[in-house]
C-alpha cells in the first residue's frame, strides 16, 4: 500500500504512505500491487459488498475513538470505501482518532493507475440510513463535524476538495458543503443544516468524499467528531466530554524498544522521568478529573501497578484530581518508574493504560472511548526509535547513495538481524539488491576512515502488508563495542530505495547520508525510520572461552597479523582493556590485521566465533 508520487528535496525524499495517506496501509491485507496485476485489482473493487439496509437513530455521534482501520460498522455502511480511521495522521486533533481522507483505495492501490494527473471522487464514508420521514424542516436538524487539511499527510491543493453530501428522495447525493485545499493547519469545526424538504425521507443517509488526484496517497484531509442531532438534543448545551489527545510521550529516555539487558546496564539513564500527553476539555462546562496510569507485560500478563499520574497547566506541579474549566487543555504527566525491570525476565513488552475518570454521564453520546489511551515499550532483543507506523518514506535518490543511522549501547553485543520496512515508491523494484550495511563508527570529515564492520547485498522484497518489517538474517553475526554504531544501506541502482518513516516520534538528527563526497547529518526532517538492529540475547563477554582451532602468525609481528580458522570477529585490545583495532569477516576471506602503526608492546587478540570465544596473547615488536 505505498504512492506512487514522491517529493523530491535536497537529497532526501519524504513520501506519504499508504491508505490513509498513508500508513493506513490499511486493513493490512497487501501492498501496493505488482506490474501485471491490475486485473486483479478491477476485479477486487468490482466486489464490494452492497450492505444490508441498517437504521439507526438520532443522535448519531463518532469521535473515532475506539478503533482504528475501517470506520465503526454500528454507525457506517459500506465500509472498504478507502477513509481510514488512525490516530497518525491529524496534528492536534478534538479527541484522539480521526477519519483520513487520500488518493488511495480500500487495498492501499491508487485509484487510477494509469493517469497520475488524474483528479476525480476518491475515499468516502457512508452513514447508515436515518429514517427522516416523521421530521420537518421546522424540526432544526443539523449535522457538525471538524475538519483538518494536511497535518502528517500530504497537502491538499486548490483543486482538492473535501465535501459533505445528503441522499435525497431519489437517492441521489446532494453537495451541502465543501472546502478545497487550504493552508489552514488547525481543526475547523463545521455546522450544517438539514432543512430541504428533499431530504425528509424514510431512507436519508450522509456521507463525506474528498476530490484528490488518484494516483496516490495525496491531498489528505482528516475528519473528527461527526454529530447529527435535534436542536433539543445539542451537545453544546448537554454535552460533557474530557478526552485523551495525544500518543503519550515513549517511557525510555531514547527509544522506543531496547534489548532488556542493555537497559539493565543503565536503567536510571535508558528511563524516561516523566511520560507526557494532553487532554482536552471539549465542554462548555468544567469537569473533575482523575488519572490512573497502569502497566502490565502484554506476554505474560502480569500486572506492574500504577504510575503516579496527574495533570497541570503549563510547567506547574500536577495534582492526581483536577478541575479542567470549559474548553481547556491540561498536560497529563505519569511519574515513571521501571525499578521493577530486572534479570529475572527474558523480555519484556510493557502496555501503559492511561485512563481518565470524569463525570460523563453518557446521556446522549457515548464519549467514554476517548478517555482511555495505551502505549507499548518493548524490552527484548531490539532497538527503535519508531512507534511501529509509517506515515511517510525517506531515502536517497542517487545511485551508490547512503544512509546511516546511530543507535547506541551500553556494553558490547552481537547484531545478529537488521528489522527494515522497505516501502514502494515510483516503480516496482522487487528482484533487485541493495548494500546492508553496519558502521561501528562514520567520519563526518574523512569517510575513508569510515569503521565498517560489516556489508551484504539484499535482494529487495517489499512486505505484504503495511507497517511489515522485514527481518534480515546477517550472514555472520556482527560484534559492536560499547557505544555508537550505525546501521544503513547503499542504493546501488538509480531506482530509489525507500524505507517507512514515523513522524510521531524524533530521532532524524541520528539519521546520516552520503551522496559521494561525505556524511551530511540531517537536520531537514524529523522523524525516525522503520530501521532496527537486533541482537543476540548471549552476551559476547559471557561465551565459553574455548579454544578455536585457529592460528596466528606471526606473533610477534611487526607489520600483518594472519589469523587462520572459523573466526566472524576479532579485535586486539591493550592491557587497560581499550578496544584499538576491530573487524568482521567472512569465513572464507582471509583475516589479517595491520600492527605497524601499533606501539611495541603485549596486546589481546580476541576472537568471537559463531558460539565461543578465544582470547589470546599478541605482542608486537618493532
Amino acid at each position: 500500500m505505498n504512492a506512487f508520487k514522491h517529493c523530491l528535496y535536497t537529497f532526501f525524499i519524504l513520501v506519504t504512505l499508504s491508505c490513509g495517506s498513508q500508513v493506513f496501509a490499511q486493513l493490512n491485507i497487501s501492498p501496493i500491487p505488482k506490474a501485471g496485476q491490475k486485473e486483479n485489482i478491477e476485479y477486487k473493487r468490482s466486489v464490494v459488498p452492497i450492505p444490508d439496509t441498517v437504521f439507526v437513530n438520532l443522535p448519531f455521534f463518532d469521535d473515532f475513538s475506539g478503533y482504528e482501520g475501517d470506520a465503526d460498522t454500528l454507525r457506517w455502511s459500506q465500509i472498504g470505501l478507502g477513509a481510514y480511521i488512525n490516530n497518525h495522521y491529524s496534528e492536534e486533533a478534538p479527541s484522539k482518532g480521526v477519519a483520513t481522507f487520500d488518493g488511495v483505495d480500500e487495498y492501499g492501490v491508487p485509484y487510477d493507475l494509469d493517469d497520475e494527473f488524474n483528479y476525480d471522487e476518491a475515499d468516502s464514508l457512508v452513514s447508515h440510513f436515518f429514517d427522516l420521514s416523521t421530521f420537518k424542516p421546522s424540526d432544526s436538524l443539523y449535522i457538525t463535524f471538524q475538519w483538518q487539511p494536511e497535518a502528517f499527510g500530504e497537502a491538499p491543493e486548490s483543486e482538492d476538495s473535501l465535501r459533505l453530501q445528503f441522499a435525497d428522495t431519489s437517492g441521489v447525493w446532494q453537495t451541502v458543503w465543501s472546502v478545497n485545499g487550504d493552508t489552514t493547519k488547525p481543526f475547523a469545526t463545521v455546522q450544517v443544516s438539514v432543512d430541504n424538504e428533499a431530504f425528509f425521507h424514510q431512507y436519508f443517509r450522509f456521507r463525506f468524499q474528498n476530490i484528490a488526484r488518484l494516483s496516490g496517497i495525496y491531498d489528505a484531509f482528516h475528519l473528527d467528531y461527526v454529530y447529527f442531532f435535534k436542536k433539543e438534543d445539542d451537545i453544546s448545551e448537554r454535552r460533557l466530554d474530557v478526552a485523551l489527545v495525544k500518543q503519550p510521550t515513549p517511557a525510555l529516555s531514547r527509544y522506543t524498544a531496547m534489548p532488556l539487558w542493555q537497559f539493565l546496564a543503565d536503567p536510571a539513564n535508558e528511563t524516561a522521568d516523566t511520560i507526557f500527553s494532553n487532554i482536552k476539555n471539549l465542554s462548555d462546562t468544567f469537569n473533575v478529573v482523575s488519572h490512573v496510569t497502569s502497566i502490565k507485560d502484554v506476554f505474560s500478563g502480569q500486572d506492574f501497578g500504577n504510575l503516579v499520574t496527574g495533570s497541570s497547566r503549563g510547567n506547574a506541579s500536577f495534582t492526581g484530581t483536577s478541575i479542567i474549566f470549559a474548553f481547556e487543555e491540561l498536560t497529563l504527566k505519569a511519574v515513571n518508574d521501571l525499578s521493577f525491570v530486572t534479570d529475572s525476565y527474558d523480555s519484556l513488552k510493557l502496555e501503559y493504560t492511561y485512563q481518565l475518570g470524569t463525570n460523563e454521564t453518557n446521556e446522549l453520546i457515548n464519549t467514554r472511548d476517548n478517555d482511555t489511551l495505551r502505549s507499548v515499550t518493548a524490552l527484548h532483543n531490539y532497538y527503535a526509535y519508531d512507534d511501529g507506523t509509517a506515515e511517510y518514506a525517506i531515502g536517497v535518490f542517487q545511485r551508490f547513495g547512503k544512509v546511516a543511522y546511530k543507535f547506541e549501547q551500553n556494553e558490547p553485543a552481537q547484531l545478529t538481524h537488521i528489522d527494515m520496512y522497505l516501502t514502494q515508491i515510483g516503480d516496482n523494484l522487487l528482484g533487485q539488491t541493495f548494500n546492508l550495511y553496519v558502521w561501528q563508527s562514520i567520519d563526518t570529515a574523512e569517510v575513508d576512515n569510515d569503521n565498517v564492520r560489516f556489508m551484504q547485498n539484499i535482494p529487495l522484497v517489499y512486505p505484504s502488508r503495511l507497517n511489515e518489517f522485514r527481518r534480515i538474517e546477517l550472514a555472520q553475526p556482527v560484534y559492536l563495542d560499547e557505544g555508537d554504531f550505525y546501521i544503513g544501506f547503499e542504493q546501488v541502482s538509480e531506482e530509489n530505495i525507500t524505507i517507512g518513516y514515523d513522524k510521531n516520534t524524533v530521532s532524524g538528527e541520528n539519521i546520516y547520508y552520503n551522496l559521494g563526497g561525505k556524511w551530511i547529518q540531517n537536520n531537514s526532517f524529523p522523524g525516525s525510520m522503520l530501521l532496527r538492529p537486533v541482537f543476540s540475547q548471549a552476551d559476547p563477554n559471557g561465551l565459553e572461552e574455548v579454544e578455536l582451532e585457529t592460528t596466528v602468525y606471526p606473533n610477534p609481528a611487526t607489520n600483518i597479523l594472519n589469523i587462520e580458522g572459523e573466526v566472524l570477529q576479532a579485535r586486539i585490545i591493550d592491557l587497560s582493556g581499550r578496544t584499538l583495532q576491530s573487524a568482521s569477516f567472512l569465513l572464507s576471506e582471509k583475516k589479517q590485521f595491520d600492527v605497524s602503526t601499533l606501539p611495541a608492546g603485549l596486546y589481546l587478540l580476541e576472537m568471537l566465533g559463531r558460539n565461543s570465544k578465544s582470547v589470546k596473547k599478541i605482542i608486537v615488536q618493532k
